[in-house]
């Protein structure tokens, strides 16, 4: 045993071929996929806490490819991602598949329990030893030779039963906490949104056509091959996914959500590049910029969308729309107003920033702890 893992005297050290009937991984190749296919070619990015997922972009093959590459699959059946992302999940039950080679299974022995084995591939325990015996400097893959010597921890049966069932009240509660992180944070992005409508519209100012104040100009592709490590941020329509070298725009910027995250607004300090799922703002009157920011942040520009499929954001819409537009002296008044209300909400971010972050440090931990013996 490694990693300073101390086991009580009633537990045993197996490899985990040991507490198999067979350990094998998918096909190495591509099969031949037929878009109606009644059976699913699945990945290691198909496994999730315990399940087998599926969307628009999973592979289909037919009845002929699933005989010719179909493996010994059961209820007693784990399956683990061993390549790109490591220590993904799930149970077979029954699903129509075949494996691709970055996904391995097991068939594990009666005396094993499956939700045992199931959370001690969550652990730090594997999740170390995978990346320590993964070979691959970008993708990373772990082999069929390491999975059958990685090393278990195991009592009996109905201690690892009893075990499971402690890890799931506890585990019950972390997920109870973390909802409770995310309503919070909800609420305070909520009284944000409140806070900015309430001082913005607070007087009657007078009103102008978003159009005739600024105009949304597309952003300019850059695929990430062609990005060039820098320093400039890199803004879609969900926000910074990456940074560059050279910048699309110059000085202080708003982006808006053109495709995908629709209507998301987002504001950056210094020069940036702006890729062609959003649109960059340019102001044609004189305008406080942050103003402008804070103003479009209130119209809940995602309803504009009219996309059947990938939602969309046309500019012309939003131009139609009237906004208050008082004297400059007072958008700027404005802006102060509500920066100053901002600090006291940062500082309750932070702390719920915190807790988020001690809260999903918790599964970690408990199972560090469960396989340790501590339980």
């Amino acid at each position: 045993m490694s990693d300073n893992y101390k086991l009580p005297k009633d537990w045993e050290v197996k490899k985990l071929e040991e507490l198999t009937t067979i350990l094998g991984d998918g096909l190495h190749g591509t099969p031949k996929y037929t878009v109606n296919g009644d059976y699913y070619f699945i990945n290691g990015n198909n496994l999730n806490d315990g399940k087998i997922e599926f969307d628009e972009n999973t592979k289909r093959v037919n009845i002929n490819e699933f005989n010719k590459h179909k493996k010994n699959l059961n209820d007693r059946t784990v399956l683990v991602s061993i390549n790109g992302t490591l220590g993904n999940v799930a149970y077979y039950n029954n699903e129509k598949i075949i494996l691709g080679k970055s996904a391995c299974y097991f068939n594990l022995k009666e005396n094993v329990d499956k939700t045992f084995i199931k959370y001690l591939i969550c652990s730090p325990y594997f999740i170390k030893y995978a990346h320590r015996e993964a070979t691959g400097t970008t993708i990373k893959n772990v082999s069929l030779k390491s999975m059958r010597n990685f090393f278990v921890p195991i009592p009996s049966l109905h201690e690892q039963q009893r075990i499971v069932k402690i890890i799931e009240r506890k585990l019950t509660v972390v997920d109870k906490a973390k909802k409770a992180s995310v309503e919070q944070k909800i609420t305070i992005e909520k009284l944000i949104t409140s806070l900015i409508q309430n001082i913005i519209y607070s007087k009657e100012w007078g009103k102008n056509n978003l159009g005739n104040i600024c105009e949304f100009v597309y952003g300019d592709s850059l695929p990430k091959q062609n990005r060039v490590k820098g320093n400039v941020p890199v803004y879609g329509s969900n926000g910074q996914i990456d940074l560059h070298n050279k910048s699309l725009t110059k000085g202080k910027t708003i982006i808006v959500g053109r495709k995908g995250s629709i209507g998301e607004v987002h504001y950056s300090e210094n020069d940036c590049w702006v890729i062609d799922t959003a649109y960059y703002v340019k102001p044609l009157l004189e305008v406080d910029l942050k103003y402008l920011y804070l103003l479009l942040k209130t119209l809940n520009l995602s309803k504009l969308n009219k996309a059947s499929s990938i939602p969309g954001l046309n500019r012309d819409d939003v131009y139609k729309i009237d906004v208050p537009l008082p004297p400059l002296e007072q958008q700027q008044q404005i802006v102060n107003l509500i920066e100053l209300k901002f600090n006291a909400i940062e500082k309750l971010k932070n702390i719920i920033s915190e807790q988020s972050t001690n809260i999903n440090a918790l599964p970690s931990s408990i199972l560090r702890k469960a396989f340790n013996g501590d339980y």
